[in-house]
């Protein structure tokens, strides 16, 4: 048990001054995407997508609303003529126009739920259209990694403070720029 432990106190010290020794380096993938060609490209794809589903988004909620401002105004005619109109006249009406707001309750939901399956479908299609640039980034990352011989590359907006950081966003954005003409 001794012996165990003596091993691994000892594999621990040798290993420290190779983890001390770690040359890192940082990159950020949002501006690769911000900077590069293809992710310019990939990003106004993106941006066309969502604008013409809210476009749509946008069109059938000013119809809901325009809807709604109808009831609200047949509403209050009917509470004018109420003194005019006969009991079971004035119910008639009043509950016609309560079923009309209910199915403009309803259609207002399902527009919340085409909403949120919309905002689903966007982060899809981010995720599918991305995914060639993603592959190419990793590539170009290992290789511009193994170059400068850094032992680990961290995603920019992970790290908040490390002394010694090698930036390689640059080198990314040029060779990805380069290889995709």
């Amino acid at each position: 048990m001794r012996r165990l432990l003596f091993v691994l106190s000892a594999a621990c010290l040798l290993a420290v001054p190779t983890i001390a020794k770690a040359k890192v380096g940082v990159v950020s993938f949002e501006e690769v995407l911000s900077k590069t060609r293809q992710g310019k490209k990939i990003s106004k794809n993106i941006t066309r997508y969502f604008q013409r589903k809210q476009a749509s988004i946008n069109r059938k909620k000013a119809a809901l609303q325009k809807a709604e401002q109808n009831i609200v105004k047949a509403f209050k005619q009917l509470e004018a003529s109420k003194t005019i109109l006969r009991g079971s006249v004035y119910k008639a009406r009043k509950s016609q126009l309560e079923a009309r707001y209910r199915k403009l309750l309803l259609r207002g939901q399902r527009l919340m739920q085409k909403v949120s399956e919309d905002n689903t479908k966007l982060q899809q299609k981010r995720f599918k259209l991305l995914q060639p640039l993603r592959q190419i980034f990793l590539a170009t990352v290992k290789t511009i990694a193994k170059a400068k011989g850094l032992t680990v590359v961290i995603e920019r907006s992970a790290v908040y403070y490390h002394k010694e950081v090698v930036d390689i966003t640059a080198a990314v954005v040029s060779k990805i720029d380069a290889s995709t003409k």
